[in-house]
């Protein structure tokens, strides 16, 4: 065995798949979760929302960031009912308080169905870590929507240094995501803009 397949052995092994290897070794992409946008799907490699990753919705304040969100949901509730998804679970985590119930469900969200929709309102971000990663390792979520980043940070560290901070608390339960997608919205703060990378 050469160096360079010892050392892609040992990647491998440390990372519990194939991390490199031949085209037809390594997974490849899965498809996205629809945004209901088909324009806005042909923007992402995955077409869509992508699976197993953290994607952050970036905008100013009443911008259609949660109804971006939905229209994610409502597509993948309707590509349940279609047949084109097995399974449709949805974790929305309401921490400003604002889920319109009515207006999801005109979206298209089917939230009174407790096989495709929960909805959370935690009092703070610790107790929404932790409800996130307990509910990510039952496998059985296919989306997370988490509204919104901001609203788990104390008021008194709201400030471009404390939201740097929290993705960083997201990847723990991200490192478990297999299948999952977790949906994140943010609003710009003063000072605080968008990384260009």
């Amino acid at each position: 065995m050469s160096k360079l397949q010892d050392v892609m052995a040992q990647l491998n092994k440390k990372h519990k798949g194939t991390l490199v290897g031949s085209v037809a070794e390594v997974p490849r992409e899965s498809g996205g979760i629809s945004f209901g946008l088909t324009g806005l799907d042909r923007m992402f490699k995955t077409r869509g929302v992508p699976r197993g990753r953290i994607t952050q919705i970036v905008a100013e304040q009443n911008a259609g960031k949660s109804t971006l969100a939905m229209g994610a949901i409502s597509a993948l509730h309707t590509a349940v009912d279609a047949g084109r998804e097995k399974r449709g679970m949805v974790l929305f985590i309401d921490t400003e308080r604002t889920f319109d119930e009515d207006y999801a469900r005109h979206l298209g969200v089917q939230v009174d169905d407790p096989a495709k929709f929960l909805l959370m309102r935690p009092d703070d971000g610790i107790e929404a870590i932790d409800a996130i990663e307990k509910l990510i390792d039952t496998g059985e979520l296919d989306l997370v929507v988490l509204d919104s980043i901001t609203f788990l940070i104390p008021r008194e560290e709201t400030c471009p240094f404390a939201l740097a901070r929290v993705p960083p608390a997201l990847q723990k339960p991200r490192e478990r995501c297999y299948r999952e997608s977790l949906c994140v919205a943010r609003r710009f703060s003063d000072g605080l803009r968008p990384s260009p990378h």
